[in-house]
């Protein structure tokens, strides 16, 4: 089922602390909403973007609900239309409702282990793409850029687990499921090479066959597009309603987007000193139970 067991920022004495104290999963995302989402249970028609937080869930978000909708960008925010289940009680979402348009759709952050019913999308990244990636996502949000380093973000808060577990055990849990029917597994790295071909295999597992939808969603979810358009994909939903019980100052959604640049590389030069730190990781969690001796490889045994 779903499980949320740890605070969003549980950080020790640090240089982090004066910025992370007062964030927290209890002021991000209330009791309450924590509880409706561990009650859901997904329709079989349902599809569910699941994955770690960083690992291009907002980008496959756009590319289901445009091949969906065939061309709907009537939303404010993303998360309006295609519900995070997590947040859903607190922005006065019901999950049970019907949506806009069919299939219903819904993203998952934390994990979850795949359910009989239901479609699901997995978003799979190399690991210190996705540690950069958190990190520039809360720099202008939870905190203010330069006040925190990002060598320590990530060994004394991102190495430790967002939501109760890491990422490296992330990956080593979904291993088991990844021949699931009903799960179809997506790479960041593969669908920035072959933005075309991803989107068409994720239209394939999705049952939909219409060209014009098709080539719809492909002109609507490039880098180029989502960019100009990044105000719906900034959580400005979650911040809006949430930011003052978090403790920032009500307006800080509006300067951080998700969409930054698209690359594969930038988060593996930025952390290049902690490599190994990475290496020790995944060879503790994700090698044991793959056989994967790093990221690279476990692409190309996942479909084995």
């Amino acid at each position: 089922g779903w499980v949320r067991t740890e605070p969003l920022l549980t950080v020790a004495s640090s240089p982090m602390e004066t910025a992370f104290l007062k964030q927290s999963a209890e002021r991000a995302i209330t009791a309450k909403s924590l509880e409706n989402a561990l009650q859901f249970e997904p329709l079989a028609s349902d599809v569910l973007v699941v994955g770690y937080f960083k690992t291009g869930t907002t980008w496959v978000q756009q590319i289901v609900h445009q091949l969906r909708t065939g061309g709907d960008m009537e939303f404010r925010d993303i998360l309006d239309v295609f519900p995070l289940i997590d947040t859903a009680l607190d922005l006065g979402q019901d999950l049970n409702d019907e949506q806009k348009c069919f299939p219903r759709c819904f993203k998952v952050s934390s994990w979850c282990a795949p359910k009989q019913n239901g479609k699901y999308i997995l978003c799979l990244r190399e690991p210190r793409s996705v540690a950069y990636s958190w990190f520039k996502y809360l720099e202008g949000w939870f905190f203010q850029a330069g006040t925190v380093s990002l060598v320590n973000f990530v060994k004394e808060y991102w190495f430790q687990g967002v939501f109760g577990h890491n990422f490296f055990e992330y990956i080593a849990r979904w291993w088991q499921h990844r021949h699931n029917p009903n799960l179809h597994t997506v790479f960041y790295e593969d669908l920035v090479r072959d933005h075309k071909g991803g989107v068409k295999a994720i239209a394939d597992f999705m049952g939909i066959q219409e060209e014009s939808s098709i080539s719809t969603c492909i002109e609507l979810s490039t880098f180029g597009y989502m960019k100009a358009h990044s105000s719906k994909f900034s959580s400005a939903s979650i911040r809006q309603i949430r930011n003052e019980a978090i403790g920032v100052e009500n307006d800080s959604y509006l300067s951080v987007s998700k969409i930054r640049k698209g690359s594969t590389s930038e988060g593996m030069e930025m952390l290049y000193e902690l490599q190994d730190e990475f290496d020790k990781r995944w060879k503790k969690y994700v090698l044991p139970v793959t056989g994967s001796v790093d990221y690279d490889d476990l692409r190309k045994k996942w479909s084995n």
